[in-house]
């Protein structure tokens, strides 16, 4: 549990450091919002299904915007976005923007789910029915 605090400790305080413009510095990697995501409803077993994503983020700090396709179950996925959140204390008002084609090909017949993290209080679920 010590190493633990420890770890924790030092990760804040290296993200205090100050720079040489005497500014605070932050860099991590975080969660973006999903502002729009188009899953087919239908497509045939083993076919190939383009499922698409838009992610947005609401200042410049943020970059480099991707998304993870993540099997829970056999009918059960989660799509999340994230971004490099990048700082020096001062992030200027700018959407950036991010988009992707994920080629996704079901291995079994039936009716899967997929959890869109929209945001962190907000999670949408779609559905696509594999015939």
């Amino acid at each position: 549990m010590k190493l633990f605090i420890y770890i924790i400790i030092a990760v804040v305080s290296v993200s205090c450091f100050k720079t040489g413009k005497n500014e605070y510095y932050v860099i991590l990697t975080g969660p973006v919002e999903i502002s729009h995501a188009e899953i087919p409803d239908t497509v045939d077993n083993m076919g190939l299904a383009q499922i698409k994503a838009n992610a947005q983020a609401y200042d410049e700090c943020w970059s480099n915007l991707n998304f993870t396709l993540t099997k829970a179950n056999d009918f059960e996925y989660s799509l999340q976005a994230f971004g490099l959140y990048e700082s020096y204390g001062i992030c200027p008002e700018m959407m950036i923007y991010g988009d992707t084609t994920i080629a996704f090909q079901p291995t079994k017949t039936g009716l899967y789910k997929f959890n869109i993290y929209k945001s962190p209080n907000d999670i949408e679920i779609d559905t696509m029915i594999v015939r």
